[in-house]
């Protein structure tokens, strides 16, 4: 009876020791499995992070595509609505003038300088003035300004036509000659002397500051400071304070 007793304690004890050893083994692998979920979780969050990184990025640039689209689209339609004018289309028509003489005047000092080394190269096409370049509008313009130039003339030369007739016609050939105006008397000349010599006087009593000009005030130019420059004075003046204090 006794035997079977400490078999029976032997068996529980047994019993107990692999239950506890099971029991360590399924915790060890649910803390194992706990840490491959960690691991898994954190690989997830720094992938969607990443995702999430590379998802700003493609939307930032799709904003900016979109605003330099809009920039492009609006600068189109300010160059379409732009109001030409002469003076703009004068300006342009004495650039192009101006770089037409220019680009001549280079070409006749190429040719006369390189007259003994270039005598076997091609010649060189002229360079005709791409800054200088009109648009439809202002080529429209151009030509109702030149077409108006060219009425105006004529109607100036028809005018012209009519007044030179009209002074023929009433300038008569045999007019009688108009008898010289008679002589003033000497009275009346001391008179108007008298009177110019006045206003004269008269004159130089008047302030000469008053047609001259009134002093303009000088235009204020902007006064730009580098980055930090007040951080390092003020720096240096507590680094100058401290040392004033450590000599007292």
């Amino acid at each position: 009876f006794e035997e079977n007793k400490d078999d029976s304690k032997r068996v529980k004890r047994e019993r107990d020791r692999s239950h506890s050893r099971e029991r360590a083994r399924r915790d060890k692998e649910r803390a194992k499995d706990n840490e491959r979920d960690k691991e898994r979780r954190r690989r997830d969050d720094v992938v969607n992070k990443k995702e999430l990184e590379k998802e700003k990025e493609k939307e930032k640039l799709k904003n900016l595509a979109k605003e330099l689209y809009q920039k492009k689209l609006e600068e189109e339609e300010a160059k379409r609505n732009v109001v030409v004018t002469e003076e703009t289309l004068r300006a342009k028509e004495l650039m192009y003038k101006a770089q037409q003489e220019i680009e001549e005047r280079k070409r006749q000092l190429g040719f006369a300088a390189g007259v003994s080394e270039l005598s076997g190269a091609t010649a060189v096409p002229p360079i005709m003035a791409k800054n200088v370049a009109l648009r439809p509008q202002e080529a429209q313009m151009f030509i109702q300004a030149s077409m108006n130039k060219k009425n105006r003339v004529e109607e100036l030369k028809a005018k012209l036509a009519k007044a030179t007739s009209t002074i023929n016609s009433l300038v008569r050939p045999n007019a009688p000659v108009m008898a010289p105006l008679p002589e003033m008397p000497p009275g009346l000349l001391k008179e108007r002397e008298e009177d110019v010599h006045q206003e004269e006087e008269f004159l130089e009593f008047m302030d000469p500051r008053i047609s001259a000009r009134p002093s303009e005030r000088k235009r204020k130019m902007f006064n730009f400071h580098e980055k930090g420059e007040f951080e390092q004075l003020a720096n240096k003046q507590r680094a100058m304070a401290k040392l004033e204090r450590l000599q007292w």
